[in-house]
């Protein structure tokens, strides 16, 4: 149902909280603090870059990481594999 819903933007703080849930996913930190220094800019119609200090649970610090988070599911659609989080290495 949701994916047949009008589209509309998502607000930084969604973005966020997405980020947050994302890190915690990866191996080692679940138990990783919230983001800081958060900030999301446009980048495309459908993908914004995302960059923060993410906390790694393993050596207590907090690392910057910059990350696009690009929607591919052509009706909206925000779960699982409709969403690409993919690290940008610079």
């Amino acid at each position: 149902a949701a994916a047949n819903n009008p589209k509309r933007p998502f607000t930084a703080a969604e973005v966020e909280s997405f980020a947050n849930t994302q890190w915690r996913t990866t191996a080692g930190n679940t138990a990783a603090l919230a983001v800081k220094d958060f900030k999301v800019e446009n980048f495309d119609t459908n993908t914004v870059k995302i960059t923060a200090l993410f906390h790694d649970v393993a050596t207590n610090t907090r690392q910057r990481h910059a990350f696009f988070v690009t929607l591919v599911d052509p009706n909206g659609a925000t779960t699982g594999a409709n969403v690409k989080f993919e690290k940008v290495v610079e």
